[in-house]
């Protein structure tokens, strides 16, 4: 699978899989949206979103990292952080 180029792409993959993980419609998903609150997202669901994120973006987030992810867009700035 090719790599997203811009935030805008990494936005857009991003709500995709936590959309999958959630079973909910992208339409609900946006970078203010809270995994555990708004989403109802477990730690072993979380840990399955970072899971494909690294895969998509041939990337490692430190398992440090994961509690502290709690928006979609925190997701994104991480990405967006390694990418730069």
């Amino acid at each position: 699978m090719a790599q997203p180029t811009d935030a805008t792409d990494a936005l857009t993959a991003i709500t995709e899989i936590v959309a999958a993980e959630a079973d909910v419609d992208v339409s609900l998903v946006s970078p203010d949206s809270r995994l555990a609150d708004d989403l109802d997202i477990d730690s072993l669901g979380r840990l399955t979103i970072v899971t494909q994120v690294e895969e998509r973006f041939g990337m490692t987030i430190d398992d440090a990292l994961i509690p502290t992810l709690t928006t979609v867009g925190a997701l994104v700035e991480l990405v967006g952080d390694h990418r730069s």
